[in-house]
């Protein structure tokens, strides 16, 4: 009884000050009404991380500070040409669209079939710099596997997407063709574009978080 009664009060010791640091560790954390973490709130996904690896890097997991660094200076400079003002004597784009405003200089003219663009960066926020974790800036959001990169989609996995693309993807041949069709067409009203394109659905406003 002796026994059962001295390891019955150590457990009950334990347990206080275990409570007792639990408590000094989460001071001060927002709690929600049934005492959870409170993780309510508006989160930033930007980030100038890359989702899939670039090839350079390899199955190089982190980065070093000055390439973190450098990597957020390309995009200053890149915004800076992008908030630059334009000149208005410009000629037309090539035909299939205008280069982005990201195209390298000396690549622009590869650049453009398909493109409609931007005349600036306004509403785009990639981030200023890239993230870290336990101080350490990763080369890439994908971790696994090892080259950080996403493994070739399967044969099975391209049909079913093409299958949910089929409902709003049009093919451009360079004429009104749905005017000859009966019904609405494809612009005729905003039921008939795609929920992201409406700001209905995205695909960064939770787990997992993409930039």
């Amino acid at each position: 009884m002796r026994r059962n009664s001295l390891i019955l009060t150590l457990l009950v010791a334990w347990f206080a000050v275990a409570a007792a640091l639990d408590a000094a560790d989460n001071k001060g954390v927002p709690r929600t009404a049934s005492g959870r973490p409170d993780l309510s709130g508006n989160y930033d996904s930007g980030t100038l991380t890359p989702l899939n690896r670039p090839a350079a890097f390899g199955d190089k997991l982190y980065m070093t500070v000055e390439e973190a660094d450098k990597l957020a200076k390309e995009e200053q400079e890149l915004l800076a040409r992008a908030a630059a003002t334009s000149d208005p004597n410009r000629d037309a784009p090539k035909l299939g669209g205008a280069a982005p405003f990201n195209a390298p200089d000396q690549q622009r003219s590869e650049f453009g079939a398909g493109n409609v663009g931007g005349y600036n960066a306004f509403w785009i926020d990639r981030g200023s710099d890239a993230f870290t974790v336990d101080g350490k800036f990763r080369t890439s959001i994908i971790y696994e596997p090892k080259n950080g990169r996403q493994p070739a989609m399967t044969p099975k996995g391209m049909q079913r997407m093409m299958a949910g693309f089929a409902s709003f993807v049009y093919e451009n041949d360079g004429t009104a063709s749905w005017l000859d069709k009966p019904g609405p067409g494809p612009f005729d009203g905003p039921e008939s574009l795609a929920l992201a394109e409406r700001c209905i659905l995205g695909f960064s406003a939770g787990p997992p978080m993409l930039p």
